[in-house]
């Protein structure tokens, strides 16, 4: 077994499988050849998924209100026009900015307004979308707060969280960090 042949099995079905996979399989075929012979050694293996740095675009808005919300929209469909996503995926993706910008409008900046950046991007290995939100507002993880019991009848209920639970649902990974005195939200969705 040789440099050859295990540089055709990555370079051919290989191409497409996450390290664990690739290692799998080059096990597998490292006992498809050695067949009935006894392991004359040790085998160790290590893959490792390079993964090249992605463009992120982004968009100011200095002050973030409700007026610039179809821009957001706008600037998330342009930069994901080219990725062939079906209208569910973007239909949740649209949403779920939505909620996290119409969040830092009214609640980030209590009594004023203020700057919200949002970025995006696509990310390899898995294949995705990720959606970051930053403001400068009042320190706040939505994360934090408890999901809203939604099999409760409606007059038992608390008025709130069903925007972040729907972002929740809506995306596969969702993430909160207060860095340098920005709240950054970031929102990823398998693609």
């Amino acid at each position: 077994y040789g440099e050859n042949r295990l540089l055709a099995l990555a370079n051919g079905e290989g191409i497409h499988m996450s390290p664990k996979e690739l290692l799998t399989a080059v096990k597998e075929d490292v006992d498809v050849f050695a067949g009935e012979e006894e392991q004359a050694d040790d085998i160790t293996m290590l893959a490792l998924a390079y993964t090249k740095e992605c463009p992120m675009n982004e968009i100011s808005y200095d002050p973030a209100t409700l007026e610039s919300l179809e821009a957001v929209q706008d600037f998330l469909t342009k930069n994901l026009k080219g990725e062939a996503l079906s209208a569910p995926f973007m239909m949740h993706l649209l949403i779920a900015a939505e909620e996290i910008y119409v969040n830092i409008v009214h609640y980030a900046y209590p009594g004023g307004t203020g700057k919200a950046n949002v970025q995006c991007a696509i990310l390899e290995n898995p294949r995705r979308v990720m959606l970051r939100f930053q403001d400068w507002g009042v320190p706040f993880n939505p994360l934090e707060r408890a999901l809203p019991d939604t099999t409760a009848p409606l007059e038992e209920r608390e008025i709130g969280g069903l925007g972040i639970l729907m972002v929740r649902r809506f995306m596969d990974n969702v993430t909160y960090e207060h860095k340098e005195g920005a709240n950054i939200l970031t929102m990823e969705k398998n693609i």
